[in-house]
């Protein structure tokens, strides 16, 4: 197995155990209704915080998509996508939130550990802070306009 092969499992083990290796594997089909639901949450959740900021969510099976659509330098104002997070639900109900790595794969993010139930709040949460720079890169996520109000997310959990 290649290095970076066994890097990726285990950062999926160590984000979410067995559920996170499954995580890893092909696409599912699921409720596509609760998929289209939780696309909702994810644009609810960008008015409220990045009013300014455009996003995109691809839905595909038991994944989410979100595109950051940044702006060129064109005059025109065209936008650029830019692959901001994408977010993978499990059979158990769990959420799994991934990054785009330099390379081009999607790498799974722990956001409160394995012990715990991911919620879609919880991983949005995270992108909101991004303190590691992994989603909205070196300069961080655009100004946020509401500070700290929780968002609900049930029932999608």
């Amino acid at each position: 197995m290649a290095p970076r092969r066994l890097r990726l499992l285990a950062d999926a083990w160590a984000e979410a155990g067995r559920q996170g290796i499954e995580a890893l594997g092909p696409a599912i089909p699921v409720d596509q209704g609760l998929m289209e639901r939780a696309g909702d949450v994810i644009e609810t959740w960008r008015r409220r915080h990045f009013p300014l900021d455009a996003l995109q969510v691809d839905v595909w099976r038991n994944r989410l998509t979100v595109w950051w659509m940044r702006p060129t330098d064109d005059p025109t104002g065209s936008l650029d996508p830019h692959p901001l997070m994408q977010l993978r639900r499990t059979a158990d109900g769990r959420w799994h939130l991934y990054r785009r790595a330099v390379q081009g794969e999607w790498w799974p993010v722990v956001v409160r550990g394995r012990r715990h139930r991911q919620s879609l709040s919880a991983c949005l949460d995270a992108v909101r802070a991004d303190t590691l720079h992994h989603f909205w890169g070196a300069q961080g996520p655009p100004d946020d306009l509401a500070v700290g109000d929780g968002m609900p997310d049930w029932p999608l959990g």
